[in-house]
């Protein structure tokens, strides 16, 4: 028994030798912005939606041993989500408590890759259902936005425009 705790103890510490460190932050981030440009309302004007976010984020970069990171694990907790009629103020609560997770990868201390998982943003449309903008994983080239590898259902991600004027719809 000893000589199997010595050697479980043993490949532990060879494998914290081989690795960096692995250094954890938590923040908090906002935005707002539009979110759906140029609805019609019923009377032949037109609003954006608007949307605003608080958010908390716990982040673990790890390094390797020359000091470089190798990557950023990301998750992120949306507290607050609110879209609004950018005329009248008519608004919709999205979440709370929606979550995201986000793993970006290195090389040579290059950004190479991040892959997003997760029901990032979620609102309830009245008479047509919740819309997410991402629920399942997509793999995005960090340089161009392009995405490489989609799955799940992402109204607004994979641009859906049925969502979108569902959405505008309920803040007419």
């Amino acid at each position: 028994m000893i000589i199997a705790v010595a050697v479980v103890l043993a490949g532990a510490v060879a494998f914290a030798q081989g690795q960096g460190k692995a250094v954890q932050n938590e923040y908090t981030e906002s935005w707002e912005g539009v979110l759906v440009a140029g609805c019609i309302d019923g009377y032949g004007g037109m609003f954006d939606v608007m949307n605003r976010y608080d958010a908390l984020i716990k982040d673990t970069t790890v390094y390797n041993k020359k000091g470089q990171i190798e990557q950023i694990v990301r998750t992120v907790k949306f507290t607050t989500d609110i879209f609004w009629n950018s005329e009248t103020r008519k608004s919709l609560t999205g979440g709370p408590g929606e979550r995201q997770n986000i793993r970006l990868t290195f090389e040579d201390g290059v950004l190479v890759r991040r892959e997003d998982s997760g029901g990032i943003v979620r609102v309830h449309l009245p008479g047509y259902g919740p819309i997410y903008y991402e629920t399942g994983h997509a793999r995005i080239n960090p340089d161009t936005y392009e995405v490489h590898f989609n799955s799940g259902w992402n109204h607004f991600f994979d641009g859906d425009p049925a969502a979108a004027e569902a959405l505008c719809n309920a803040l007419k």
